[in-house]
């Protein structure tokens, strides 16, 4: 509303074009021999993935391998320069942004966290939500307990990029807000990264325990928060591996026995 006042009505009617398509539900996601580079850097090769409506697919490999690249795409973030992405069989290019964001949210490794109160950040999911709504959500995402040790709780403004919340908190309070605005898809890239196994383990029994309606994709920051995805898509240098369940990819894929022998998972 800030920003809108400032550029006026000029800036939305550059904007708007008619030509691109609305989508009311996102029941496919298919990635067809999709390429991109950041500048000469080639970073994904070839990526070739259908997704369902109501799965959980989890994202793993070594930093630099394209998977947040793959979020960012999806998103609409950048253009491809190889090959198409459709949702619902629509290219995605054709597809206008308010629709695609609005059906899809992203939760970050480091999500930003607005100069407002937490009701005010809450509310950036979903603006008619009430109270209970967000003490909800907030229970789910374990961000209730840091909530009721705020001095006005839901009215405490937490500082710009959310300054007075620890790292941890910042997180649970993002998904929250995700949680909160209850996209058809959600992608969560690292967003669990800055918390303790047991706050992590208890935050992903709630993303897990959506409904089949929900698409949940997950980057993994522990493998430990993608063992009972549907299936996990193993990467390598932009070009995927393998794919299949946990127990499928330790029995064949080196890749994968190689991420999991570096963690003690039981």
């Amino acid at each position: 509303t800030r920003v809108f006042e400032i550029l006026g009505d000029h800036f939305e009617k550059v904007n708007v074009d008619e030509s691109l398509l609305e989508i009311d539900d996102i029941q496919t996601i298919e990635f067809k021999d999709v390429s991109f580079a950041y500048e000469k850097e080639e970073v994904l090769k070839g990526i070739t993935l259908s997704i369902s409506k109501g799965e959980r697919i989890g994202f793993v490999g070594s930093s630099g391998s394209g998977k947040s690249t793959i979020f960012s795409l999806l998103s609409g973030l950048y253009k491809i320069d190889n090959g198409n992405i459709y949702i619902n069989g629509i290219d995605i290019s054709k597809i206008s942004s308010y629709s695609l964001h609005d059906k899809m949210t992203l939760v970050s490794q480091n999500p930003y966290i607005f100069n407002f109160s937490v009701r005010d950040n809450l509310k950036l999911g979903k603006q008619q939500a009430d109270d209970d709504e967000m003490i909800d959500v907030c229970q789910r995402s374990q961000f209730y307990e840091c909530l009721l040790g705020l001095e006005e709780q839901l009215d405490t403004k937490v500082g710009e990029g959310g300054v007075t919340l620890s790292g941890g908190e910042r997180q649970r309070l993002s998904i929250a807000r995700a949680l909160l605005k209850k996209s058809d898809v959600l992608l969560f890239d690292e967003a669990t990264s800055a918390l303790d196994n047991i706050t992590q383990d208890k935050v992903q029994q709630a993303i897990y325990g959506l409904d089949r309606k929900k698409t949940i994709l997950i980057i993994a920051h522990r493998l430990s928060t993608i063992l009972k995805c549907d299936r996990i898509v193993v990467l390598d240098e932009g070009k995927i591996v393998d794919i299949g369940s946990h127990r499928e990819l330790l029995e064949r894929c080196p890749l994968y026995q190689e991420l999991y022998q570096f963690e003690d998972i039981e």
